[in-house]
């Protein structure tokens, strides 16, 4: 999550459900964050010992670190779009999904073997509802020990769809695609 989206990723309420539990684990991570966003997640991590929060990690390294997850939580309210970056000239939900980079994160969980919670941006949760891979929840309806009783079979389910999920799949059914409308050659 990039820091301008801090405030508006429902990390407080997100708090509040983890923030008290000794059988969970929350891992926050930023790409940017400016002095004032540090100093406020040193004094949330100072609250809670299980909650940390990460900044400029790189990206091969973040998904190393992922796979230590149950899940990867993309989770927002109910038709959530960060509220900064509404531009009344642009399709502002996709071009939020595309500045946050939600689509990307998703996969990354994936290819990391982490089932996603997360019920935006709609049209992927759709494509990826049909592969198993993701539980659709937001904050609202946060249930950690629906997660936990799931963990397996949705780990399961994430290890049988990747093969169909990573980019070599895609890039075969392209090329198979050519072939099939542009004869044999």
């Amino acid at each position: 999550t990039g820091s301008e989206y801090t405030h508006e990723a429902n990390i407080y309420e997100m708090i509040e459900l983890v923030g008290d539990r000794s059988d969970c684990l929350l891992d926050i991570y930023s790409w940017s964050a400016s002095r004032e966003i540090v100093d406020i997640c040193s004094k949330l991590e100072e609250c809670h010992t299980n909650i940390r929060f990460y900044f400029h990690v790189n990206h091969s390294e973040l998904i190393e670190r992922m796979k230590q997850y149950d899940y990867g939580l993309m989770l927002a309210k109910k038709n959530d779009v960060p509220r900064f970056y509404e531009r009344p000239s642009y399709n502002y939900i996709a071009e939020a999904d595309y500045f946050f980079a939600t689509n990307n994160k998703h996969f990354d969980f994936l290819a990391a073997g982490v089932p996603v919670v997360a019920r935006n941006p709609v049209k992927q949760i759709e494509y990826l509802r049909q592969y198993g891979v993701v539980v659709e929840m937001g904050v609202e309806n946060f249930d950690i020990d629906y997660l936990k009783k799931n963990k397996e079979k949705y780990h399961q389910q994430v290890a049988e769809a990747l093969p169909s999920l990573l980019i070599d799949s895609q890039i075969f059914r392209l090329i198979e695609f050519i072939k099939e409308v542009g004869g044999n050659g």
